[in-house]
């Protein structure tokens, strides 16, 4: 499976075949600009996924759909509640804000006391503004980038606009629990290098690059709790209730069983049209 590492050889081995050529200081082919537009692409996204900086409060769009780090995500905000969150996210905010994952009916109770509480313990992402665009009423059409994993600690302030409230929250920063014995740790390591081995598989069958252009490269299995998270994103897609498990779960074995099966079965379908179509 490429990885950044990798890209950065084509690079180097363009620029230095080059150079065996005599051809000063040129990169010639579209291999090269192609390789240089993945890397800067997967260096802006790893960008986004730092949480050293972030700051203490954060004001939150309420959504029902669950996103995972690294997604790229489109957004139209024409409520005035979150007219005014993108404004000041834009202005004062560093161009973040909460992007907060409810269950049904979790954000949508009468304003007061309740709400409060039925947001503490939510989780959702921190979103980076990439593009924003203000239209004349105040709306706005944005790109973002989904950073950190978060969940809501307690809410700070509510402000109401048109009967609806804009929620101020603090949050902590969610990484999964490391493994506490070696059974499990040689478990987490071995499906992860089984399911690695089998996206290698099936980027034979499949065009890799239309998943990599909307989910970045995929992390090694050197690194679980990435890679099972890039794994969510694709293979659970359109499965709210199993991506909002991978988002809220701090078990990487966990997340990687959920979709295992999944993994399994596209992995036989398209190796079975594969055989049958060289028959």
């Amino acid at each position: 499976i490429l990885n950044e590492n990798k890209l950065r050889d084509i690079i180097r081995a363009e620029f230095k075949q080059n150079v065996n050529e005599d051809v000063e200081g040129e990169g010639s082919s579209d291999r090269t600009s192609q390789a240089f537009s993945v890397v800067r692409f997967c260096s802006d996204r790893s960008a986004f996924l730092e949480h050293d900086s972030l700051p203490e409060t954060l004001a939150a769009f309420i959504y029902g759909k669950p996103e995972l780090p690294g997604s790229l995500v489109h957004f139209h905000f024409f409520e005035p509640r979150y007219k005014v969150m993108i404004k000041e996210a834009m202005e004062d905010r560093e161009k973040r804000f909460l992007y907060l994952y409810t269950r049904p009916a979790a954000g949508e109770q009468q304003l007061g006391s309740e709400e409060g509480k039925s947001l503490i313990g939510q989780c959702g992402v921190v979103m980076s503004v990439e593009d924003c665009i203000f239209e004349d009423d105040g709306s706005a059409n944005i790109r973002g980038i989904c950073g950190p994993r978060i969940r809501v600690t307690d809410i700070v302030e509510q402000r109401v606009f048109e009967g609806y409230p804009l929620s101020e929250l603090s949050y902590e920063v969610i990484t999964d629990r490391p493994p506490t014995n070696d059974e499990d740790r040689k478990e987490i390591a071995d499906t992860a290098r089984r399911y690695e081995y089998l996206v290698h598989e099936i980027f034979r069958f499949f065009p890799r690059a239309k998943i990599e252009s909307r989910l970045g490269i995929a992390p090694s299995s050197s690194h679980p709790e990435n890679f099972s998270l890039w794994l969510a994103k694709w293979l659970q897609g359109i499965d709210y209730s199993a991506q909002g498990l991978s988002l809220e779960t701090e078990k990487t074995l966990v997340r990687l069983k959920s979709f295992g099966s999944t993994l399994e079965s596209m992995y036989d379908t398209l190796k079975a049209r594969h055989e049958q179509c060289e028959r």
